[in-house]
């Protein structure tokens, strides 16, 4: 596999290598590799990044050459999960019936600009924003209750189930990703929780 020649400028690619090379998905991207934040005016002065202030992010020289460049840019990001799965749990007893939906996503990285260190200045893309995606949501929750025929048997009623639902419960994510909603990484709120309760006959 190769990219046509003069296609190279419009994939993600390092001074080394581009991404065909690098044999990583389609949505990879490159990037710096975070150290943390500076939290010192010697570690300011003694590092190997040009204007750098304490509380900014402090990035890894890679080469060793003394200097953050373009040259220290690598592959950062992953937008493909490692397992995609789900459990549909149905039961019923006498009249009532329960069902519950989860679904998941494991060893997916996101990237985010949402962050408390985010603001109007540009930030450069970095390993700082690429958090640990994998999730556990319940995604729907059903409790119904169908009523006997022997109470529905004096009227035109054939069926009647009584219910209650719910959508996007509960989300089970990792306690280090800075966005509130790996699905939803780029924006401030989660995917909404939606109740619902209903009547549903038959004639």
């Amino acid at each position: 596999s190769y990219l046509p020649e003069g296609t190279e400028r419009y994939y993600p690619y390092t001074t080394t290598q581009n991404i065909v090379e690098a044999r990583v998905p389609y949505g990879s991207m490159v990037g710096l590799v975070s150290d943390g934040l500076f939290t010192s005016e010697e570690e300011v002065m003694t590092s190997a990044q040009p204007d750098a202030e304490v509380g900014d992010i402090r990035y890894v020289d890679l080469t060793g050459d003394g200097i953050i460049n373009d040259d220290d840019q690598t592959w950062i990001f992953n937008p493909v999960p490692d397992l995609a799965y789900g459990l549909d749990l149905c039961l019923m007893y006498a009249g009532l019936d329960f069902r519950m939906f989860w679904q998941g996503i494991a060893g997916k990285k996101v990237y985010s600009w949402y962050s408390p260190l985010t603001d109007s200045d540009v930030v450069p893309v970095s390993s700082y924003f690429v958090g640990d995606g994998s999730y556990f949501k319940l995604r729907n929750l059903e409790i119904g209750y169908n009523f006997s025929t022997r109470l529905l048997k004096n009227t035109k009623i054939s069926k009647a189930r009584l219910f209650v639902s719910g959508h996007n419960l509960l989300t089970v994510k990792s306690k280090n990703l800075i966005c509130p909603d790996p699905e939803n990484q780029n924006f401030a709120y989660p995917h909404a929780m939606a109740l619902s309760a209903g009547l549903q006959l038959g004639f």
